[in-house]
């Protein structure tokens, strides 16, 4: 039923109007008629529920019909307005349609044309209703999905309690929200039939659709043209908070699978039970052999290296049914572990600092989102640690074992005189090699450990400025300041106050 509002100075088309309305539409209800705009603008302000189509002149003598239309949509913009005007205004029909008008009838208005705009504007409400409801639920739905509203208010059920239902998730990193809403709008019609309910979020896609009887019954397939890249998974469960929430990150652990594996795998319930069940330890002997790997990296070989990535890439990528994520990625960390006890034996149980960014390439190695990009971080790491046993080779025998002596011996009083002899060399060529290898003088080089040692002891409070310098090799305790300012752009005093403010 709609309810009208007639306006026009002429009384006689005010009457004519009412007596066709009132004949073939009498469930429509005439709520009011006015020859003066001014009283049926209070009007319309003064009851809202009590108007759904304003029909109205545009060529008044107090105020113009277009004035009129353009005050109603600011006071209720649902309304719908149709213009009134005869064939010489057509200036004015034009001005009317731009402030809001949804169409227009001719004087003298033929019953015809009065009866089809009638039969359209109640068409559209009842569109205009359907779909508000269609989108109402469309935002709860939203807002259930990401566990944003209480269950326990009945406006959020949606469907009843325990009622069989299948959850269905499109997944494209190509599409937007918008998109996925374009495909939803194509098919509300078959969403309807079936009552379902969906909802566009970030490049998903989510469709929640009641069941009965055999498993699947009623599924919408409204994606016929996914293409290979997108993600298609659904699962049937009872409508409820815990399990539509249990679903939803079901479906987003299985987005999250394929998305790693790219794009690649869709199976059907019973056998990603079975996957899940028996995921274990990934090994990565069946791509990366440890023995050889470790024996080509010591030995310097980045010809070696890079063939046997290339087939342990072309082994993972030829796995058929994919890889656990996190398994995988654990495979990969303990790979790299080992590799770092390796390292570890060789340099006297420290890390060389020359590997200080090996905890980044783990932290990405951690955090990839992809098979690829898991991969590659693992082949940055090993070619970092290949990089470091090359530069290693580089260095002589000598210029290793005096760096080792310095290390284990800076606390005592050591003299270039003293390594050189250590090493069996002449001092001054000994000095020339040291800093063409090193990159710095032996006297830089043993202060450079002296001041690192120092930092870790300026956390004990009990420890005076002064001890610490004698602890770490410096007998005076002037000079040890200079140099630690030198290192670390602060007096020692200084600095011991900073991480004590921590």
């Amino acid at each position: 039923m709609l309810k009208i509002v007639l306006i026009d100075d002429e009384q006689v088309v005010l009457q004519g109007m009412s007596h066709l309305l009132a004949e073939e539409f009498p469930d429509h209800e005439i709520t009011g008629s006015f020859t003066d705009p001014e009283p049926a603008i209070r009007f319309i302000e003064e009851n809202p529920g009590q108007v759904d189509v304003v029909v109205t002149d545009i060529k008044m003598p107090h105020i113009s019909g277009v004035t009129l239309i353009e005050k109603i949509r600011d006071i209720r913009p649902e309304i719908v307005m149709i213009a009134m005007s005869a064939y010489t205004d057509y200036e004015y029909i034009r001005q009317a349609m731009k402030n809001g008008a949804v169409d227009y009838l001719l004087k003298p208005c033929r019953r015809k044309e009065i009866l089809g705009i009638f039969e359209k504007v109640e068409r559209q409400k009842k569109e205009r209703a359907q779909e508000t409801e269609e989108k109402q639920r469309e935002r709860r739905f939203l807002k259930l999905l990401k566990g944003n509203e209480d269950w326990q208010n009945k406006d959020f059920r949606i469907f009843p309690e325990g009622k069989a239902c299948v959850c269905t998730m499109w997944s494209d990193r190509d599409r937007g929200r918008e998109e996925w809403e374009a495909v939803m709008y194509r098919s509300r019609e078959e969403l309807r039939k079936r009552n379902a309910v969906g909802t566009a979020e970030e490049h998903r896609l989510w469709i929640v659709t009641p069941i009965s009887g055999t498993e699947g019954e009623g599924f919408p397939e409204i994606c016929a043209n996914d293409g290979d890249l997108v993600v298609h998974l659904k699962k049937n469960f009872k409508w409820g908070q815990r399990e539509l929430q249990e679903t939803v990150h079901t479906l987003l652990e299985r987005e999250f699978y394929m998305d790693f594996n790219g794009r690649l795998y869709a199976w059907d319930e019973e056998i990603w039970q079975k996957k899940t069940s028996q995921a274990e330890e990934i090994k990565m002997e069946e791509f990366l052999p440890f023995s050889k790997i470790e024996m080509i990296l010591m030995r310097g070989r980045e010809d070696q290296l890079q063939l046997t990535l290339r087939e342990g890439r072309r082994r993972l990528i030829g796995r058929t049914d994919g890889f656990e994520p996190v398994q995988l990625k654990k495979g990969m960390i303990h790979f790299c572990y080992l590799l770092e006890e390796r390292i570890k034996t060789e340099e006297a149980g420290k890390i060389p600092e020359s590997l200080s960014e090996q905890e980044k390439i783990l932290s990405d190695l951690r955090n990839s989102r992809t098979l690829m990009q898991a991969w590659a971080n693992l082949e940055a790491y090993l070619q970092q640690i290949l990089s470091f046993f090359q530069e290693k080779a580089k260095v002589p025998s000598y210029i290793r074992l005096a760096s080792a002596y310095i290390e284990a011996n800076y606390m005592q009083e050591l003299s270039l005189q003293k390594v050189a002899e250590y090493v069996s060399l002449n001092p001054w060529y000994f000095s020339s090699q040291f800093k063409k290898y090193m990159g710095i003088s032996m006297g830089e080089y043993l202060n450079q450990i002296r001041i690192k040692a120092a930092v870790s002891l300026m956390e004990e409070r009990d420890l005076k400025i002064g001890e610490i310098a004698e602890l770490v090799g410096f007998k005076d305790s002037a000079y040890f300041g200079s140099v630690f300012k030198k290192f670390k752009k602060m007096s020692p005093k200084e600095y011991r106050m900073k991480i004590m403010n921590k």
